[in-house]
């Protein structure tokens, strides 16, 4: 009887040394919880030419820079599930400058090496791929990527700020032939008094006119940090053609409704467009059209049933 009792000791002492070790082992677990933080990186997925989400814990931080940084390292450090890869290939890396800085939301990233001879897809891997780890960091709301100091607005055609809502995730690549060509376009000076140029070279795609995509690049804004976009991002493009010498720009009714009703604005965004297209040999006016409709002025500022032609009195320095 007495051996029976001092086995239910033993027994419930051991239990209890159980529950203690696990009390212990939870509490340390939950304390490292405490100090990380979940985040995804973004690796290619070689199979399928796509971009996939690798879950990563980092050290927790009160400080954004360091936050950026720990992303960058673990980023850096490759992925850990098989058969993704680092999209970058040998050769072509990337830094980011302004992670000293006081940080506003926007992470300016460098590319370095020889990107621009990668593939069209390859280049969209890459950028995709830095844009969607980055932005997965609740404090990165944008990423301003170049190309050994060039914006990609300037190279590529691309956003200035690229985030989700304007970065492709898993590109699609169309098969179809695609040409480089300069063009220059017009864009607000610093002061937003007068068009100041920038040359872009830009793919041209054989499915769309040049004109639709001279018109399409000034939504996107320029690349040129001391230049204003003059048309509205919101710029809804619905046709574009060349007939005769008469370009017929067939716009939304958002591009009226998205300019500010100030007369000289005004006069600044047409002739944004005018001029730039007015750059091709083959484009002499422009004539707008909204909704597929000429209308008879545009905020009672100006005649928008007439053609415009090119005024170079309104280029900085003219």
């Amino acid at each position: 009887m007495k051996n029976k009792r001092i086995f239910f000791v033993l027994l419930a002492f051991v239990f209890v040394l159980i529950a203690a070790v696990c009390v212990l082992i939870y509490s340390g677990q939950a304390k490292k919880n405490d100090l990380l933080m979940d985040v995804n990186l973004y690796f290619y997925n070689s199979a399928d030419d796509t971009i996939v989400a690798e879950n990563r814990s980092i050290n927790k931080s009160d400080n954004i820079n360091n936050i950026i940084s720990s992303v960058e390292q673990a980023y850096r450090n490759g992925t850990k599930t098989p058969g993704l890869l680092m999209p970058f290939p040998e050769g072509v890396s990337f830094e980011i400058t302004n992670n000293n800085a006081d940080f506003d939301g926007v992470l300016d990233i460098n590319i370095t090496g020889d990107f621009d001879s990668l593939k069209e897809a390859q280049r969209l891997i890459c950028i995709g791929s830095l844009v969607y780890t980055f932005t997965d960091i609740s404090s990165v709301k944008d990423v301003r990527l170049f190309v050994d100091g060039k914006s990609v607005s300037e190279l590529y055609g691309m956003h200035r700020e690229l985030n989700r809502e304007n970065t492709v995730n898993n590109p699609v690549i169309s098969p179809e032939k695609i040409d480089r060509q300069n063009v220059v376009l017009y864009f607000l000076n610093e002061k937003g008094t007068a068009l100041a140029p920038e040359e872009r070279s830009i793919e041209v795609k054989q499915s769309q006119t040049l004109e639709y995509q001279i018109v399409e690049q000034l939504t996107l804004g320029p690349g040129n940090d001391s230049l204003k976009a003059a048309v509205p991002s919101s710029t809804k493009i619905k046709d574009i053609k060349t007939e005769e010498g008469i370009c017929y720009v067939n716009l939304s009714g958002d591009f009226i409704s998205s300019l500010s009703g100030d007369a000289n604005t005004e006069k600044l965004t047409i002739y944004s467009i005018v001029n730039s297209l007015t750059e091709l040999n083959t484009v002499n006016k422009v004539q707008f059209l909204i909704d597929g409709e000429r209308i008879s002025e545009l905020k009672g500022h100006y005649d928008f049933s007439r053609t415009f032609e090119r005024d170079e009195s309104l280029i900085d320095g003219n």
